[in-house]
């Protein structure tokens, strides 16, 4: 346990069993925070709410998919049974696009990004926000991409997608700012997740390429982007409507 801050707070992150979202679920644990992951894998979510448990919190997994309205809401309102209380949403369950030019990509393709990055936001943040208001406020981050903030080549439906969250949470900041809820975005470059190593394992010369993308010649860690998620929360009361960059210097 750290200096248990978020003693008596609750998190609800969505594709919380694995790497960002894990690691951003595990740091809130050891503030103190109880959790509620959510996200699609029975056996990931039980994994992930016995580490998360054996932190000394209590955890709450529930399998869900984050684009289906009624387990959605399903999921928040188990939270608000469970522990009385929401005060804290990352929504965080997303999807990568395959690289290609946009004329060789598939309509199947464009609507499951759509789907899963922008209306999983949207869905979280429509039947979150209502409930931290409820619980007498706090915080929701959103995960836009750093393909949020600039074009990238050969993703474009992943790019829209990534803009489109960043509008969602600058119009949803503007519509809460007098509700007690504060909600802004994070834009990570690459991070180093076990997904970004095996596509960079089975690519000659990608990792190196990956470095060179990003000024200070490394990329972001999984908990660089979870002390950002937590400092948006707890720490940032004044800020809201902001896109954050985690990205090594890139958008620079």
């Amino acid at each position: 346990m750290l200096d248990q801050s978020l003693r008596g707070k609750t998190l609800l992150v969505t594709g919380g069993n694995t790497g960002i979202g894990l690691e951003t679920a595990a740091l809130f644990a050891r503030h103190g925070a109880d959790i509620v992951i959510f996200g699609i894998g029975t056996e990931l979510n039980v994994t992930a709410q016995l580490q998360i448990a054996g932190l000394g919190v209590k955890c709450l997994a529930i399998t869900g998919d984050v684009t289906r309205e009624s387990e959605m809401a399903g999921a928040v309102a188990q939270a608000m049974a469970e522990f009385g209380a929401l005060h804290y949403m990352f929504n965080n369950a997303g999807i990568a696009q395959a690289t290609s030019r946009l004329e060789q990509q598939t309509e199947a393709e464009f609507d499951r990004i759509m789907s899963v990055d922008v209306k999983g936001v949207w869905l979280g943040m429509k039947h979150g926000i209502p409930a931290i208001i409820r619980s007498g406020g706090g915080a929701v981050v959103n995960a836009s991409s750093l393909a949020g903030l600039k074009g990238v080549p050969m993703q474009a439906i992943y790019c829209a997608a990534k803009h489109a969250v960043a509008g969602l949470t600058r119009a949803a900041a503007l519509d809460h700012a007098k509700d007690g809820v504060r909600i802004n975005a994070i834009a990570p470059g690459v991070v180093n997740t076990e997904m970004i190593q095996r596509f960079a394992a089975s690519n000659a010369g990608m990792w190196d390429s990956i470095l060179a993308m990003h000024p200070m010649g490394t990329i972001a860690e999984p908990e660089d982007v979870a002390r950002a998620v937590l400092f948006l929360c707890r720490d940032a009361t004044r800020t809201t409507g902001s896109v954050i960059s985690i990205d090594c210097g890139c958008i620079a």
